[in-house]
């Protein structure tokens, strides 16, 4: 049983809880969409893609999964204790704490201004990830005047620090332009970082610039479809729409229609809910045998079985080492008593 957190209204959060999820990929590409993206329509928000429905924007940086203390299992805690917990700079405390106060629960009163005051502790203890939060903190004004100075500042400090979505962040604000000068060369230089880092989003957004031949990139559909193909393969619906409308209009390869139609099911399987995605799929199978048809759906389903397969390995294997590291932070905080 998982641990979790009781306030005084009884309300129950599992103490891994996760507020400010990233979302990944919620805005859909059109599957007829075979002409480039209209640079006329880059946008921003806090951490978007460049190009809009080439992916999703990203939310305010999530904390970490935090492992429960050693012992905790199947208990819960009440708030007031995670807040003792955190005043004894106990940084998985400190986190989840800084994410409750920025979301919006019964657990507690949502104060942005507390939530930047635990993600500073916090960064300060020495957990990397919160520089994320206090980088998206100044950027959006959450608890704080907007600073994009400051925002660029801690994002670049959680760059040194290895995290990719940190380089990121660093590319869109750089390619975007808003709020800070535009600088595309400096912006590439953080996309390829992240890309080497094999940040998904990242994958995807040099995919989508190589398509439309953005930022003086030369227009190359061969590659741009190698980073749909790599970031398809980690589970990413847009990619697996880009596919299926390359293979559909035979941009930078042959024409497959049974290979458009293996896309476009798995765009569906993953959550795409893409204007007129159905109407593709039916007219996709229109053409197709019975046998064709089946052929590609049980490529399709091969392929969904064993990308979750390996989704739930590696999520395992990251709770896994997330509460090893946990189990040797109370040690030496007990050591050190």
């Amino acid at each position: 049983m998982t641990p979790s957190i009781a306030s005084k209204r009884t309300v129950l959060i599992p103490l891994t809880l996760i507020v400010g999820l990233f979302l990944w990929f919620s805005a859909e590409c059109q599957p007829q969409q075979n002409k480039p993206a209209d640079t006329q329509n880059a946008s921003r928000i806090s951490g978007t893609l460049v190009a809009q429905n080439d992916a999703a924007p990203a939310a305010p940086a999530a904390a970490p999964a935090a492992a429960p203390a050693p012992g905790e299992q199947g208990t819960t805690i009440s708030i007031q204790d995670l807040i003792s917990r955190a005043e004894a700079n106990e940084t998985w405390a400190m986190m989840i704490l800084a994410n409750l106060y920025q979301s919006n629960t019964n657990a507690i009163k949502q104060n942005f201004g507390n939530a930047l005051t635990w993600f500073q502790k916090a960064a300060a203890a020495g957990v990397n990830e919160a520089y994320l939060n206090i980088g998206d903190s100044y950027e959006l004004g959450l608890g704080t005047a907007p600073d994009i100075n400051k925002a660029v500042e801690n994002f670049q400090l959680a760059s040194e620090k290895g995290l990719a979505q940190a380089d990121f962040k660093l590319a869109t604000l750089y390619l975007n332009g808003i709020d800070l000068p535009q600088d595309p060369a400096k912006g590439l230089v953080y996309l390829d970082k992240a890309v080497k880092a094999n940040f998904n989003a990242a994958i995807m957004l040099q995919g989508a610039i190589l398509y439309s031949g953005l930022f003086g990139q030369a227009r190359d559909l061969t590659k741009a479809k190698d980073f749909f193909q790599t970031a398809a393969n980690q589970g990413n619906p847009v990619a697996m729409l880009r596919l299926g409308t390359m293979y559909n209009a035979g941009e930078g390869l042959e024409v497959n229609k049974a290979q458009a139609l293996k896309w476009f099911l798995l765009a569906k399987e993953f959550g795409s809910n893409a204007q007129d995605l159905q109407t593709t799929i039916d007219g996709l199978r229109a053409p197709l045998t019975a046998e064709e048809i089946t052929q590609v759906e049980t490529e399709a389903k091969q392929f969904a079985d064993k990308l979750r397969a390996d989704a739930a390995a590696a999520n395992e294997a990251a709770m896994a080492a997330r509460q090893a590291a946990a189990a040797v932070g109370a040690e030496s905080a007990g050591g050190a008593q």
